[in-house]
């Protein structure tokens, strides 16, 4: 072997043994940080139901026996349309408030 060729592989060796004893980059660290964000109850466009049939709205249809039939059938109405609406936004509501705590 020449003395070209030791130089050469003691190079080669020493390059090598170099870079197997070099750190590598810095460990990762990974931090958690807890931020409240805020969430709104309800989606975006949400249009709220419309509000429960009032008393003096029933008495605007007359005083019995003359306006029954049309009190009970707004009543009647209300609840067909809007019973299930508010079950659901109550559900909804319920559900927000208490993933919001």
């Amino acid at each position: 072997m020449t003395l070209s060729r030791v130089l050469a592989l003691l190079a080669i060796c020493g390059t090598s043994a170099a870079c197997a004893t070099q750190s590598g980059p810095a460990p990762i660290r990974t931090v958690t940080v807890n931020v409240a964000v805020p969430v709104a109850c309800t989606p975006p466009g949400w249009k709220a139901a419309a509000a429960h049939v009032t008393d003096a709205q029933l008495a605007a249809f007359g005083t019995p026996p003359a306006g029954m039939a049309a009190r009970y059938e707004a009543l009647a109405e209300f609840y067909r349309l809007y019973a299930p609406v508010l079950d659901a936004d109550e559900k909804m509501l319920a559900n927000c408030q208490s993933a919001a705590k």
